[in-house]
């Protein structure tokens, strides 16, 4: 571990026996043996995760004692969702904000958002909308905010304006940018008449991948880039850079660890596991939080100049399946198919050993699955079942 990592860890750890710090760790590393003596190597210190943040809560109703930031000291209150889609409460101090705003202020600017840009965007409110409009607005740019395209009446409208107005950018997930591309041309409407010239910062894992990123930007005439965060851990904001060479994160904050989901150790360079974040020097506090995603770190230098490793995302952990000595994510089905593809798989283990793919199909189940079978690196067995509807925005596994 560098040596700036060992001392920012022994800064977070000597905290932690304080008496104003959350009691959670402290009994929780207790009762795996450690204490104030002696601080630990990172990969020593037990993992938490967010089923552990929900029991806290129960037992201590009603924020739990996993918390340095309380209401009364927050700047900032909102929502998430981990893995399992069970919502939490964020309580974000000002040292938190201001670290977020700043990151994501880094990450636009590198894209090359500038003054004088108009930037679209579908976020649905709360926490990182707040965060999205004070640094566009810092930025000088205009921002477009339109919300969730719930349905696609929502979403023709969406392309009504936008054709209208003419935003050069515009941050979405890869599902909505599938909606408004079918909606689009239901309509009979050539996509690349609203997306064409423009940058798409896409919060899909997908597009970290070289086959579909450029075969999506040659449909539409665009330009993508790839942002990931998450909403609880105001450090992680990540993205990546002209060469696409994976998501770039700010080290002076956040330490990040790909780890066995298992035993906790860390896994080699280059081989998956659940992507673990430490933070320092934040007002809210994460030692070791397994974000419950897969993916991998490429410590290579990237040839934009930007120091430290890349991480390459793969998907929720519990979208993903092991398959003897591998780890299958939805990315993995997803690249195997066209970059268009936008419906609903899940993916789990045949009484065979084979990966099971149920995927939403009719009668090109069979190009699906010659397409899987050539691209995975495990047997399949492909089977269809019936399209939820292009209204049902819920059960998506990607």
């Amino acid at each position: 571990m560098p040596r700036a990592e060992e001392e920012g860890l022994a800064r977070e750890w000597n905290f932690l026996w304080c008496d104003v710090a959350p009691p959670f760790y402290r009994e929780k590393y207790r009762a795996a043996g450690f204490g104030p003596q002696r601080v630990p190597d990172r990969s020593e210190v037990p993992l938490t995760r967010a089923a552990e943040l929900r029991a806290d809560e129960s037992r201590n109703a009603p924020f739990g004692s996993y918390r340095l930031i309380q209401p009364d000291d927050a700047v900032e209150l909102s929502t998430w969702r981990d893995a399992d889609g069970v919502p939490f409460l964020i309580f974000y101090g000002e040292r938190d904000v201001r670290v977020r705003d700043e990151e994501l202020t880094t990450v636009l600017s590198r894209f090359g958002v500038r003054a004088g840009d108009r930037f679209a965007h579908t976020r649905s409110g709360g926490l990182q909308t707040s965060c999205v409009s004070r640094v566009l607005s810092e930025l000088g740019v205009a921002e477009l905010a339109v919300g969730v395209p719930a349905s696609d009446r929502d979403a023709a409208e969406h392309l009504d304006l936008w054709q209208l107005l003419q935003p050069n950018w515009f941050l979405i997930t890869g599902h909505m940018l599938h909606r408004y591309l079918r909606v689009a041309r239901r309509l009979g409407r050539d996509p690349a008449t609203v997306f064409g010239n423009t940058t798409l910062v896409l919060m899909d894992p997908l597009y970290q991948f070289d086959e579909p990123r450029r075969e999506m930007e040659r449909r539409l005439g665009a330009r993508i880039q790839v942002l990931e965060l998450a909403p609880e851990v105001p450090a992680f904001i990540a993205g990546d850079c002209a060469e696409h060479a994976g998501l770039h994160l700010d080290a002076d904050y956040l330490y990040l660890d790909i780890v066995d989901p298992v035993t906790g150790r860390p896994v080699p360079d280059g081989r998956r596991g659940h992507v673990v974040v430490t933070t320092v020097g934040l007002d809210s506090l994460w030692i070791r939080y397994d974000l419950e995603r897969y993916g991998y770190i490429d410590r290579a230098p990237c040839a934009c100049g930007r120091p430290g490793p890349r991480l390459i995302q793969l998907g929720r952990a519990n979208h993903s399946v092991p398959i003897g000595d591998r780890v299958i994510t939805p990315v993995d089905v997803r690249r195997g198919l066209d970059a268009e593809f936008d419906r609903r798989f899940t993916l789990s283990v045949r009484p065979g050993g084979a990966l099971g793919v149920d995927i939403e199909a009719g009668a090109d189940i069979a190009d699906i699955a010659d397409r899987l079978r050539a691209q995975l690196p495990v047997p399949v067995d492909v089977a269809a079942i019936p399209s939820a509807g292009s209204g049902d925005e819920r059960n998506r596994e990607q």
